[in-house]
């Protein structure tokens, strides 16, 4: 009896840990509850009233400052995992951390349901895939040089057959071919003119470079930071040659036609200007 006032808040706290731990689990046994209450209040007792008579033990000299102190971990106070064991009489739990790992090919084949075979075939497409890309960029290539071997026989076979006649560029490494007949002017005698850049003559822009030396490209979109000229830039031919270019602007409203920018050689830009302005009735 004389222990029961010690026992009595251990039970109060035992209760409330057990009560936590089953309604955690699920447990509804009240009986089971109290007695799990108990045990844990009688072992928590039996290791606690010997801690409290060996800490209140005078020393044997009678100089209380010279007391010894109980040692840490001799009071046996139980806590976290060793109260919850205590009042369950189950083992603490071991939380293990778990391996986290991208999944292989054989899961991913599993959850979609997927054979081992079915699985196998893939892959080989996969691979086959792969080469097959690779031949075709291989393919692309010899198609280009035996189409260029097929259109230099046929050339030569239009050549031989009086079909084409095979002349010479002053600065061209390859020769050129025109009909037989074909006249061939000294020189060009036309009023200098802007032209469309869809113009034949220098719808190719490749061909426009390689003939001309005058590269262009129409930046209507590009943004206007990163424009080398304008916006709708037209090029300047004067005689057989690309010698400048302009940026001309229409307003339809007014009838006048504005110079937004012009670059190159631009001597003959006013004769060009003028001829433009008449064909789309510009009051000026």
């Amino acid at each position: 009896m004389k222990s029961m006032p010690r026992i009595l808040p251990l039970v109060g706290v035992a209760i409330g840990g057990v009560l936590a731990i089953n309604a955690l689990a699920g447990a509804r046994d009240l009986p089971a509850l109290l007695s799990g209450a108990q045990a844990f209040a009688e072992n928590a007792a039996k290791t606690v009233t010997p801690a409290k008579a060996k800490a209140a033990k005078p020393d044997p000299k009678g100089d209380p400052a010279t007391a010894k102190a109980p040692a840490p971990g001799e009071t046996g106070a139980l806590t976290g995992e060793a109260m919850n064991a205590a009042a369950t009489g189950l083992p603490p739990p071991t939380i293990s951390p778990r391996a986290v790992c991208a999944p292989t090919a054989a899961e991913l084949a599993k959850e979609a349901g997927l054979s081992p075979a079915e699985l196998q075939v893939l892959q080989n497409l996969g691979e086959r895939r792969g080469q097959l890309d690779k031949r075709e960029n291989d393919l692309s290539t010899q198609t280009a040089l035996m189409a260029a071997a097929e259109a230099k026989a046929a050339l030569a076979e239009a050549v031989a057959a009086g079909l084409l006649q095979e002349v010479a560029v002053a600065g061209w490494a390859r020769p050129a071919y025109l009909l037989p007949g074909t006249p061939v002017p000294r020189r060009l005698a036309h009023p200098p003119v802007l032209l469309s850049p869809f113009d034949s003559l220098i719808w190719s822009r490749e061909r426009t470079e390689r003939l001309f030396g005058f590269r262009y490209r129409l930046e209507m979109f590009v943004p206007k930071a990163k424009r080398e000229y304008g916006y709708y830039v037209l090029p300047l031919l004067v005689g057989d040659e690309l010698v400048g270019r302009a940026e001309p602007r229409f307003d339809r409203k007014t009838g006048e036609l504005e110079l937004l920018g012009a670059w190159g050689d631009t001597s003959r830009l006013d004769d060009a200007l003028a001829d433009l302005g008449a064909w789309l009735g510009a009051a000026r």
